[in-house]
């Protein structure tokens, strides 16, 4: 399993404010990385820091693949544009905007017919429904064949439909050997997709199982000490979580 991504002692500061404090942790491939914490813990400067947005302050960023797709929220696209869903996707490919090549066809065909998305190539994406368009951000994110995953609550303004097939579609991609970054607010998914969970608010508390994200700091922090929450699914069946000092267990989860 090759290391892609290597955090070390990072710290990151804005207008003397510290936003990211010691930061260590690494992203290997084929591996599933969920990162929860509250509002303005630092979470997308994380992802700007991964993608060389920002530099850090001090520490070292050791990145072994050149190619990342990130995939942002919808709501920080103007959909106004008169686009259509294949040429949204063509913007992902390295020869845009020269001429198209069979290659480039053959690609995004490829890619939008895994999101489910071919037959509404010709369709603008601005009348698109917001689970469409965010089909749409992955296939462009994948035609450039990227090595990390990484998406930004990718699922804000989406209906739980579409929810259900973005994670199902991210299972697949997996499976396809691509290392994924996802920060989520849906604490309820991590435990079921994730192969680690990093909590952070400042400073990143890494867990090697994601079920031990219950009993992290940051978790109680961002989420409360009276959180009741259930989680289903064929591997996780069942589980409760109350107060910190009286919580339900399931030797299952």
């Amino acid at each position: 399993m090759g290391k892609l991504l290597e955090f070390k002692n990072v710290n990151f500061k804005y207008d003397r404010r510290i936003i990211l404090e010691d930061i260590n942790f690494t992203l290997n491939s084929n591996e599933f990385l969920g990162i929860i914490g509250p509002n303005g813990a630092g979470k997308t400067t994380l992802l700007k820091l991964i993608v060389g947005l920002l530099s850090p302050t001090e520490g070292t960023i050791e990145l072994h693949t050149e190619n990342i797709g990130y995939i942002s929220q919808i709501h920080d696209v103007n959909w106004d544009l008169p686009l259509t869903v294949f040429d949204a996707v063509l913007m992902g490919r390295y020869s845009w905007p020269s001429k198209i090549t069979k290659e480039d066809e053959k690609i995004i065909k490829k890619y939008l017919k895994m999101v489910d998305m071919y037959e509404y190539r010709n369709k603008e994406v601005k009348n698109l429904s917001g689970g469409q368009k965010q089909r749409i951000f992955i296939a462009r994110a994948l035609v450039s064949d990227p090595d990390i995953l990484i998406f930004d609550e990718p699922n804000t303004g989406v209906d739980v439909k579409a929810t259900d097939q973005f994670y199902d579609l991210l299972m697949k991609l997996k499976r396809k050997n691509k290392a994924i970054i996802l920060v989520t607010h849906q604490i309820e998914v991590i435990p079921k997709i994730c192969d680690r969970v990093g909590c952070l608010n400042r400073k990143l508390y890494l867990h090697e199982k994601p079920k031990e994200m219950f009993n992290c700091p940051v978790f109680e922090e961002g989420y409360g000490t009276q959180v009741e929450m259930l989680i289903h699914g064929k591997s996780i069946p069942h589980r409760v979580v109350k107060d910190k000092r009286n919580r339900e267990k399931d030797n299952n989860v």
